[in-house]
């Protein structure tokens, strides 16, 4: 992502929103780069939860073959 306010730009990876706020006609918000940690956090959980969505869809390929 890259934020620029026509004078400095900076270039950020892996951002997260963190908050966005409303004052008046203007919207304000706050982003952080995700350290190298949260983001193999966030991928191991990601693939525990694609592990468990085979399993189920296996289950159910299981269970439709034993009717």
């Amino acid at each position: 992502m890259t934020i620029t306010d026509g004078e400095t730009t900076t270039e950020l990876t892996n951002v997260e929103l963190v908050q966005c706020m409303q004052y008046g006609t203007e919207y304000w918000f706050v982003l952080r780069e995700m350290t190298a940690e949260e983001l193999e956090k966030r991928n191991l959980l990601q693939q525990l939860a694609d592990a468990n969505n085979a399993v189920a869809e296996l289950s159910e390929l299981v269970a439709g073959m034993m009717e």
